[in-house]
Formats: C-alpha cells, sequence, structure tokens
C-alpha cells in the first residue's frame, strides 16, 4: 500500500510534465482507434457494396460458361434450380441472368462488354438495380428492346436517355446476331471498373436473341446472413453436382483480401500508435527517475530494496496508462458513435473514390471487443516502457545519488 501512495504522489509531483504525458496517450489513442474504425468503416462499406451490386453471396454457373461465355452452356437444370433456392427461407432474394458477351455500339464508338438478360423485380431484390437509377426506368413497358446502362458508361458511348445502341454478340449456334436497343434508364454505378462496360435488358428478349430459350447462364444469390455461406454452397453443390456453385470468396479474390487483412491492418496500425507513445512514456518517465536520483538514493539508503524501487517505478507509469488509455478510448467511442449516426461526407473526392469502389459517405464502425484488445495493448505498452526508466532507478548507487548536484 505504501508503494501505491508514493507512487500516486510522484505523479502529481509534477502535475504539468503528467498531463503532459496523459494528453499525448489520449491524443494518441484516440486518433488511431478512429483512423482504425474509419478504415474498417470503408472497407465494410466496400465489401458490402460490391456483395450486393455486383458479386452476390453465390454465384452458379455451368462449368464450361466461365472459360469463354459461350451461350450454349447453361445451367443443366433452371427449373429445378429455382424450386430449391425459393424454398430455402436463409436465401433473401436470388436472380436467374442471361449472359452474352459481344459488342455495344452506338453512332460515336463502340466497345466490348457484357450483356445481362433479367427480371426486372428479382435483379432489385438482389443488386438494388432499380434503386441505383438517376434516369429513366427500368425497362418502359411501353418501350420495345429496352436497355438500362451505367452512367459512365453512357459517357463514353455519348448516349443519353431515349438513344439507340446497338448490341452485336454470337448465339447460342455461333452465329453472329445483332439488335437495336433504346436506352430507358441509366443507373449510377460504384465501380467503374467493374460496371462501366455492362448493359442490362429483359431476360426474354435476351434469352430469344442468343437462342436459349427458357434456360439460364447465372444464378446470382443474396442470402440474410453471410455466416450461412459457407454451409449453402456445399448443399447446393452437393444437390447440383452437375453445375458449379461458388462463393464471392472464389469469385472475387480482391474481396476475400480486403476481408480476410483487415485484422492484420489493425494490428499494424495500433503497433505503430504503440510505438509512438511507448517513446513518450519512457522519454517522460527517465526524465523524473534523473530529476529524483537524490530522492532515490535516500529512499534506498533508509531501506527501501531495489525491487521496490522498479516496483514503484512500474506502477507510477501503469497509473498514467489507467488513466490516459480509457480516457482516449472513451473519446474515440464518443466520436466513432456520433460519426457512424451521422457518416462522413467526403464527396468533394467523389470521383476519386468511386473509381475505386468507395461510397463518398463513410460510417466508421469498431466492434466492442476491438476497444479492450487496445485497451490492454496500451497498458502492456506502459508497462514495457517504464522497464528501462525502472531498471535504470536500481542501477544507482544510494551514496553516489544522495551526493549527486
Amino acid at each position: 500500500m505504501m508503494l501505491w501512495k508514493i507512487a500516486y504522489r510522484n505523479i502529481w509531483r509534477h502535475p504539468s510534465r503528467s498531463a503532459v504525458v496523459v494528453a499525448a496517450m489520449v491524443l494518441g489513442i484516440w486518433g488511431g482507434t478512429f483512423i482504425i474504425s474509419f478504415f474498417m468503416g470503408m472497407t465494410q462499406q466496400q465489401l458490402a457494396d460490391m456483395l450486393r451490386q455486383e458479386v452476390s453471396h453465390i454465384q452458379v454457373h455451368n462449368p464450361l460458361f466461365l472459360d469463354q461465355i459461350q451461350p450454349r452452356h447453361t445451367l443443366h437444370s433452371t427449373s429445378s434450380w429455382t424450386a430449391d433456392l425459393t424454398d430455402d427461407s436463409r436465401i433473401e432474394a436470388f436472380s436467374e441472368r442471361v449472359i452474352g458477351q459481344g459488342l455495344i455500339a452506338s453512332p460515336r464508338l463502340t466497345v466490348g462488354g457484357l450483356a445481362l438478360g433479367i427480371d426486372p423485380a428479382a435483379e432489385t431484390a438482389v443488386t438494388e438495380l432499380g434503386d441505383r437509377l438517376i434516369e429513366g426506368e427500368l425497362f418502359a413497358a411501353d418501350r420495345k428492346h429496352p436497355v438500362v446502362i451505367g452512367s459512365r458508361l453512357a459517357d463514353r458511348l455519348q448516349v443519353s436517355l431515349n438513344s439507340k445502341i446497338v448490341l452485336t454478340l454470337p448465339d447460342a449456334e455461333g452465329e453472329m446476331v445483332s439488335t437495336a436497343l433504346r436506352i430507358t434508364g441509366i443507373f449510377k454505378e460504384r465501380s467503374a471498373a467493374k460496371s462501366a462496360a455492362k448493359i442490362y435488358l429483359p431476360v426474354e428478349d435476351l434469352a430469344s436473341l442468343l437462342g436459349v430459350g427458357t434456360a439460364r447462364h447465372e444464378l446470382a444469390i443474396y442470402l440474410n446472413n453471410p455466416d450461412d455461406v459457407p454451409a449453402l454452397e456445399q448443399e447446393l453443390q452437393a444437390a447440383h453436382p452437375e453445375d458449379l456453385v461458388r462463393s464471392w470468396k472464389e469469385i472475387s479474390p480482391e474481396l476475400r483480401m480486403i476481408a480476410e487483412s483487415y485484422d492484420a491492418y489493425v494490428l499494424v496500425i495500433i503497433g505503430i500508435i504503440l510505438l509512438a507513445l511507448l517513446f513518450g512514456i519512457v522519454n517522460a518517465m527517465l526524465m523524473a527517475v534523473l530529476e529524483r536520483t537524490r530522492e532515490l538514493g535516500v529512499l534506498m539508503a533508509v531501506g527501501l530494496t531495489r525491487r521496490k524501487v522498479f516496483a514503484m517505478i512500474l506502477l507510477e507509469t501503469l497509473m498514467i496508462g489507467t488513466v490516459g488509455g480509457p480516457l482516449g478510448l472513451l473519446i474515440a467511442w464518443a466520436s466513432i458513435t456520433t460519426t457512424a449516426r451521422t457518416g462522413i461526407d467526403l464527396s468533394m473526392y467523389g470521383d476519386g473514390l468511386e473509381a475505386y469502389g468507395f461510397s463518398t459517405h463513410i460510417y466508421p464502425q469498431l466492434p466492442a471487443e476491438t476497444y479492450f484488445t487496445i485497451l490492454a495493448m496500451v497498458i502492456g505498452a506502459a508497462f514495457v516502457a517504464a522497464i528501462f526508466p525502472a531498471y535504470r532507478a536500481i542501477r544507482l548507487k544510494p551514496m553516489e545519488a544522495i551526493h549527486s548536484a
């Protein structure tokens, strides 16, 4: 108990210096924790947007279709798939697609791209396509051969609402076929790299053009709970061994890397922050030891053992850490909670962010267990930082320390 009292009094003997150390810890922990939450919010939002708008949780294809996207390689039994997916409560929505690869031409430019035949209601339930329209509507009922394209593709082709484009692609027999399409809707896509050369038209129109009838090329499945993906993937593959069932981690390795590398990024950021805090604490505590050389010599001369001197320096450092750590995390929690509701508007950097698939509004987030991890690491860093000053203190010789200037 005596050591606790001495350590506490020593801390507040120089309140300004102790306050500076605590303030440095608070600012460092707050800044680092908020950066981690911002990074997590950004990456999780990118992951969620890409899963919702591009990849889905699970996709199903004919194994041969993925090699060259040949229209003749359809799913082996579309009706069987539909029955199985409709009855599964784990599935939020699924979309049956017909896919063709060819040329998309306007009077100004011709580009290569994908044509997707979709059911508008099912596709909107999976990818929110209808909700992302910025002009027009999804397949106007009064228009023949309607098509919906992305805003970036519209800019490249120099077309607008009600313009005509021509789609040319091989059918199921390998013959080149063409059709003129009228643009009835333009949607906003977030990832220019993945969505710039993709158009959507009614599934019946594209199926008729390709000559595949009621067969489909792709199933995009979105689940209520992402944790169910591995189990459902295995079940569907076992029930339909002739087709290929893939989860989003297999479809998009870059998204898998983002999801799996987050913990490593967090540890790197925390490590950098703690390294800076460690040197700050070492500097402050070493100065405190050097200023109290004569005092420490007197304490050891009257019977305070080196072990107790060592423990006293450790206690002083840990006390500072146990004040600065929780206070910094409390301020970080308040900041994260507030911005998680309101979001951080980065519209001024919208073009750059959207080029990489990021949203212009970021909502920081941080799991509760991460706060405890950071607190434990801060206290651990404070303990490590105290070792060198404490070791320096116990190396003092009492008589020399008492007679030091």
